[in-house]
């Protein structure tokens, strides 16, 4: 595989920065290239436009204003039924959009209509159709109130007031002020018929529901006061005091029968803890402080003492001894039962408070319940006797407001005024020069730029170097005149023939590349590719070896358009051996390239300095062709033979052969026709090809048919290239005649 050099591309552009969608520049020629169309174009739109405006029939517009009050004058402080004042903007804005609706409406159009006489009506509509007679009787006249309401009327409010504008623009003048005078006259007697109205239905209302209310309330005071009857109303306060003090003084007796309970339960507790153990139970104050008890129990002591003493001098059974015994017997069973008898009283004490507790809470209970009745009558009367008072406040709001409305029904109320009527007007609003010539400049700029946009949108081929330059962002290296009638074969031939108009323009891209390369490297190899069929790529190639040639370079041009070769018909050629045959052959690099004969390399004119290699066939399967590894040793061998290689492929756009081939390229030689493709397919072809080994080199314009139009609108030089092929074929086409004259003399 080759080893890639550098490129002398000082004067090429870099694609990336260059390409550009759209930009001032491009906006700028997109106008300069149709100027002339579009502002014809523009200027015969705009004049037609103002012809027809200026010429229609005058319009005079009279305006009637009204305002709109926030309030109504009040008498006897009397409202409004249906329309409060306005106390906010949110209910401003309301109202004035009620009202403009209002006039806008077909109803007050109609009412407007009915108002005039049939005079008026007939100059109503000689002012908006023209005159009625001869028209067509089958065609019907439009309704005069419809014409007012979408024609004739319009209605405005008046920012920051309450000022409503009702302007009226017809043709006749004096009927305008008419109408307007009349709109605004009937819509405030419209609007009183309808307050009128709404008071009368409110006063209706209202009177129903007096009587009604009335009613209601005498039912609701009739159930309460027989209910204070029922129920003895008159005392329950006084009730609910005497019980709510008795059970205060129950609570407190409850408490008190509660604690004595507790003292006699104590003792009693005290006692039955001590059980038979007299001593213990002598120690009980309760019991042993009793007065018979202590005396009882103070002889049994005694007779305790006198049994000890005896006892020192008698013996058990002595009579003193038993008589001691009988008596402490005697004294100990009548303390038993003093004790006894004082536990029965504490016992008794007991049930007597708990029955006392018992029948204190049954009172207290039965007291609650009273506390508690009473208390549902004062609440349920208090109920009766808030919607007895809800009733009344209603009642006397009611009545208040069928005063009111009764009032206000006699009187006339209404929020809205006239301001002005309407003043003769003496000019047209219509035409207004000013606006129709306004507009007619600005259509005719809009024709001016929109015209070529239009164009331009629809028809995005290349057509000029400037489309190259600026939307591929390649430079022009060369162009070539369009010849009418011929075949590509017929083209090569001429150019083999030295035909001066071809020989040049090869010329001129022989010094394009000279300008772009320096010195040729040898060897030189290039790709020459275009983006679709039929823009002349195999004809370039053919002719630019020629002149290569002809500048004493040994140039090679190879066919590796497999797919459709054509480089041997232009040289009437067999194409039997070439490249193909050679691969398939398998036979290694002759010595001599010329005497192989699968390989088939031909010689070409008298000059000994141009050869072919030709295809060899053709195939589908170009791409296995072009990859195969002895293509690398074949192209190796030819740099080594030739100064100046040239790979004629096919269009980059449809197949991707030309890329396969670059990597054996230094660079490539891309081919444009003139308005056969679009910019964008040209550039997206080039942007592949710049991605490639090759990149490319620059582009050669073919087929121009119009070389003023190729090269007259914008330069090389506008986007800061320097493009010889345009400086030589301007100058070249705008004297062909004179160049003509001095080749012909033997001239410069």
């Amino acid at each position: 595989m080759k080893e890639k050099n550098s490129p002398q591309q000082g004067n090429v552009p870099n694609a990336s920065s260059s390409i550009q969608f759209i930009s001032i520049m491009d906006l700028f020629h997109i106008i300069r290239q149709r100027w002339i169309l579009g502002s014809s174009f523009g200027i015969v739109v705009a004049a037609l436009f103002a012809f027809y405006f200026l010429n229609q029939t005058p319009q005079y517009e009279a305006e009637a204003s009204m305002v709109v009050e926030l309030n109504t004058d009040n008498v006897v402080n009397v409202q409004e039924v249906v329309e409060s004042g306005v106390q906010n903007s949110s209910l401003l804005e309301t109202a004035m959009n009620t009202h403009i609706a209002r006039l806008r409406s077909r109803t007050l159009a109609q009412i407007v209509v009915d108002s005039l006489d049939a005079d008026q009506v007939e100059r109503l509509m000689l002012a908006v159709v023209g005159p009625v007679e001869g028209r067509d009787p089958e065609v019907e006249l439009p309704d005069p109130a419809s014409l007012l309401t979408e024609d004739i009327l319009r209605i405005s409010w008046l920012p920051d007031s309450q000022v409503l504008s009702v302007r009226i623009k017809l043709a006749d003048r004096h009927m305008a002020k008419l109408i307007a005078d009349r709109y605004v006259n009937r819509y405030i007697r419209l609007q009183s018929e309808l307050r009128g109205q709404s008071t009368d239905i409110a006063v209706n209302f209202l009177d129903e529901q007096t009587v009604e209310l009335r009613d209601r309330l005498e039912k609701e005071e009739g159930a309460l006061q027989k209910y204070r009857a029922e129920n003895d109303l008159v005392t329950v306060e006084q009730n609910q005091l005497i019980v709510t003090e008795r059970l205060s003084e129950l609570s407190s007796a409850i408490t008190k029968t509660r604690l004595r309970l507790l003292g006699v339960e104590s003792r009693l507790s005290q006692i039955g803890s001590a059980g038979e153990d007299l001593d213990l139970l002598m120690n009980i104050a309760l019991i042993g402080g009793r007065e018979n008890v202590t005396e009882i129990y103070t002889e049994l002591q005694r007779l305790r003492k006198e049994e000890q003493v005896l006892s020192k001098t008698y013996l058990e059974r002595h009579p003193k001894m038993v008589e001691n015994a009988a008596s402490q017997e005697a004294v100990t069973a009548a303390l038993w039962t003093a004790i006894n008898q004082a536990r029965s009283e504490f016992k008794g004490e007991q049930q007597a408070v708990t029955e006392e507790l018992a029948s204190l809470e049954t009172k207290y209970y039965e007291a609650e319940q009273e506390a508690r009745r009473l208390e549902s009558l004062s609440i349920e009367y208090r109920v009766l006797s808030r919607k007895v008072e809800a009733q009344r406040d209603i009642f006397d709001r009611v009545t208040s407001r069928f005063n009111e409305t009764s009032i206000a029904q006699q009187m006339n109320l209404t929020t809205i005024r006239i301001l002005d009527l309407a003043a003769l007007p003496k000019h047209a609003v219509w035409p207004d020069k000013k606006k129709i010539g306004l507009a007619s400049v600005m259509l005719c700029g809009f024709f001016f730029v929109g015209v070529p946009f239009g164009i331009e949108f629809l028809d995005n081929r290349l057509r000029t170097f400037s489309d190259i330059e600026r939307f591929v962002g390649k430079p022009v290296l060369g162009d070539v005149r369009l010849i009418k009638g011929k075949s590509d074969v017929e083209i090569a031939e001429l150019a083999q023939t030295k035909d001066d108009l071809l020989g040049e323009a090869f010329a001129s891209i022989y010094g394009s590349l000279r300008l772009s390369l320096g010195q040729f490297p040898s060897p030189l190899s290039l790709v020459v590719t275009s983006s679709v069929p039929s823009e002349g790529k195999s004809v370039i190639a053919s002719n630019l070896a020629a002149e290569l040639a002809a500048h004493g370079m040994k140039t090679i041009v190879v066919d590796c358009d497999l797919r459709r070769p054509s480089q041997h018909r232009y040289h009437n050629l067999e194409n039997k051996q070439g490249l193909i045959e050679w691969l398939h052959s398998g036979a290694p690099v002759a010595e001599d390239l010329f005497a192989d004969e699968k390989l088939g390399v031909q010689k070409l004119g008298e000059s000994g300095k141009l050869f072919l290699l030709s295809s060899g066939g053709s195939t589908t399967h170009a791409s296995a062709v072009l990859e195969d590894k002895r293509m690398d040793t074949l192209v190796s061998r030819l740099k080594q033979e030739f100064e100046l290689i040239i790979f004629d492929t096919p269009p980059v756009g449809v197949f991707h052969d030309a890329t396969l081939v670059a990597d054996y390229a230094d660079h490539c030689l891309f081919v444009a026709r003139q308005n056969e493709t679009t910019r964008q397919k040209t550039r997206h072809s080039v942007a592949q090809m710049d991605r490639s080994k090759a990149p490319v080199l620059g582009v050669v314009f073919n087929g121009v048919k119009d070389l003023r139009l190729a090269a007259g609108y914008g330069s090389a030089a506008d986007y800061g290239y320097e493009s010889y092929s345009y400086r030589y074929q301007y100058g070249y086409g705008k004297h062909e005649d004179q160049y003509q004259k001095d080749y012909a003399s033997g001239g410069a």
